[in-house]
């Protein structure tokens, strides 16, 4: 019930944000055109991409596991993967910083397009371009592609049990042990992992795939590996479509800061519709 009446809420909310952006565009102005620079760099720093790609996906993530299995061995938290996340999105924020200053080909010159607005407006219903309009666009996207994820294993009795797979991390937040672990859950989900994933997602595949086959193709494109990254057949669709929309406000806004943030309060939902849906009972501040 109490799910039911967010997903309600999330809708309504993303209806009035978006009818807002759409009542102040200017004239002429198309709610799909952005001037976000493709990224078309030469095959050598493509290689150095690749590499941070490979480092992000594979070796930070195994780093994280020994860690994991020797700081916390013969407890709950021993291959815990929000442990093993929030070290491999420590380590994969470290080598963004450094590749950033040591190797500038291995990713974009610039993150953000100068000439496009300021982050957020001073306004609240999507007036002029701001953070809050792209809000409503995740809102209503999300709980329509939601209702659809859930439809097609009654329509596709076939796909019910793959459909019940859930990512694994979800499945962790669902059965915590431990349930303190939601305080090192929080900063790993709605900070590290939006930060890691937009700047490979969007500032870099994107960009790359704009420069080659265009914003519509790129996005889709974009979109496939983003949803496949996170193994989970249910929410295929959904996070296709939130990658969609990320990357739509990356070339509206031109900041990388705004797919973040929009991926943070996403996975910040995420979490919190997931205590819900498992009655977690957060634990006493007693540490």
């Amino acid at each position: 019930m109490v799910v039911g009446t967010i997903s309600l809420l999330f809708l309504l909310l993303g209806i009035i944000f978006v009818v807002a952006r759409i009542f102040n565009l200017k004239s002429g102005e198309k709610i799909f055109s952005g001037t976000l620079a493709p990224w078309a760099p030469e095959t050598p720093h493509v290689a150095l991409f690749c590499l941070l790609l490979l480092l992000w996906m594979i070796l930070f993530p195994t780093i994280g596991t020994s860690i994991t299995r020797a700081l916390f061995a013969e407890t709950p938290l021993a291959d815990n993967p929000i442990c093993i996340s929030a070290f491999s999105g420590a380590f994969s924020v470290a080598m963004f910083v450094l590749a950033k200053k040591f190797l500038p080909q291995s990713l974009p010159e610039r993150f953000n397009m100068p000439t496009q607005r300021r982050l957020i407006s001073w306004f609240v219903l999507g007036i002029g371009e701001n953070l809050w309009s792209f809000f409503g666009f995740v809102m209503l996207a999300l709980t329509l592609s939601l209702q659809l994820s859930a439809l097609i294993p009654r329509l596709i009795p076939a796909l019910e049990e793959t459909w019940e797979k859930n990512q694994l991390i979800v499945d962790t937040l669902g059965n915590m042990e431990d349930k303190r672990l939601i305080f090192f859950a929080v900063p790993t989900l709605v900070i590290l992992t939006p930060i890691c994933e937009e700047i490979i997602f969007r500032a870099g595949i994107y960009r790359i795939l704009k420069a080659r086959v265009g914003a519509i193709a790129g996005g889709i494109i974009t979109a496939i590996f983003f949803a496949a990254l996170h193994d989970t057949a249910a929410g295929f669709f959904p996070l296709a479509i939130l990658s969609c929309i990320l990357s739509f406000a990356y070339e509206r806004s031109g900041k990388i800061a705004v797919p973040i943030i929009l991926h943070g309060i996403f996975n910040a939902f995420s979490i919190a519709q997931i205590l819900l849906l498992q009655d977690v009972q957060l634990p006493d501040m007693n540490f």
